[in-house]
């Protein structure tokens, strides 16, 4: 892997974040914390309150159409990740309040700017 590819994909990462906070925050969401580190079982990208209810947010962000789709990219073993990482944030945060996993899906255009979001919410491995 070349260092101009990954750091291609880490500013697409970057803005993908960015363009998913400011969705979040127009649609009401309370942001609680952003890149949360989950001890071994990776991170959060976004925790956010939606209600009364806590969200874990996974955002994948994708520039071009190789690869297949951003939201393709979550498989079984990212949301069981995501499980435990959420887990683990609540053991570190006690509360009694109800909490879900949501996936946001963002496709940039070549000039970084947003050409598609869609929210994935309460996913489950279902």
């Amino acid at each position: 892997m070349s260092q101009t590819w990954q750091s291609d994909r880490r500013q697409t990462g970057k803005t993908g974040e960015a363009q998913a906070l400011q969705y979040l925050r127009d649609q009401h969401y309370d942001i609680v914390a952003t890149n949360f580190h989950a001890s071994h079982f990776g991170e959060i990208d976004i925790i956010a309150q939606d209600g009364e209810t806590l969200v874990f947010v996974e955002v994948r962000t994708r520039q071009t159409h190789s690869g297949g789709s951003p939201q393709e990219s979550v498989d079984e073993i990212k949301l069981g990740r995501m499980i435990r990482a959420a887990e683990y944030y609540l053991m570190k945060h006690p509360g009694d309040f109800p909490w879900r996993i949501d996936v946001l899906a963002l496709q940039l255009n070549p000039d970084g700017t947003l050409a598609a979001l869609k929210h994935f919410d309460n996913v489950s491995m279902d």
